[in-house]
């Protein structure tokens, strides 16, 4: 076989195995949150920490992989089991701004535009394709009037959604950030008593 035959042939296993495996993913995100098994789990997480989306030299989804490691949490595995699926049609609007915002998205499969609303016009800010996500700045929020959309994004092709409710969000993410928070404040403290004791030595 010729050099570029080769390469067309296992480019097109490679595209075969991950959409095949893609649709085991669909079937796992499809199923109630508390009814998914750990293998599938594990499998969901390694498709989006291994997952590189096309003309990207970058793996993974940076939601996801940003998370602590499952050696230090079970941060990564609890957005996993949380997460459900959306299906939506290109030109449908996923979020609108000025709306108040319930949960996040990450994208599986399409592409989305995001769009900014102002006096009247929509315009144009970017486009964001597969593992990126949108959404959280509302969530993240404590103060109502801060958990507003910021911005319109709109499906620019059929698109597969994860979706992360704020409920789900606060009660994994934005615990172990407070929690990751306290313990640089706890050990910011110790240091500082050390230093001020062998000062005084």
């Amino acid at each position: 076989l010729s050099l570029s035959l080769s390469l067309s042939l296992s480019l097109s296993l490679s595209r075969s195995l991950n959409e095949r495996l893609f649709a085991e993913l669909l079937k796992v995100l499809s199923t109630p949150p508390m009814e998914r098994t750990e293998w599938e789990l594990q499998r969901l997480l390694l498709w989006t920490e291994n997952t590189k989306a096309e003309n990207s030299h970058e793996r993974g989804f940076p939601f996801i992989t940003g998370l602590p490691t499952q050696d230090e949490s079970d941060v990564r595995i609890e957005v996993c089991r949380c997460m459900t699926l959306i299906t939506i049609e290109a030109g449908k609007k996923i979020m609108k701004q000025g709306d108040k915002g319930e949960c996040m998205y990450i994208i599986m499969k399409g592409e989305v535009e995001v769009l900014v609303e102002e006096k009247g016009a929509e315009r144009h800010l970017s486009f964001m394709g597969l593992g990126s996500s949108f959404g959280d700045i509302a969530i993240m929020a404590d103060d109502p009037e801060e958990q507003i959309r910021t911005a319109t994004v709109r499906a620019h092709e059929h698109c597969v959604l994860g979706v992360l409710s704020r409920d789900d969000y606060r009660r994994h993410i934005l615990r172990m950030q407070q929690e990751a928070k306290a313990e640089v404040v706890r050990l910011t403290s110790t240091v500082s008593l050390a230093t001020h004791f062998l000062m005084h030595i």
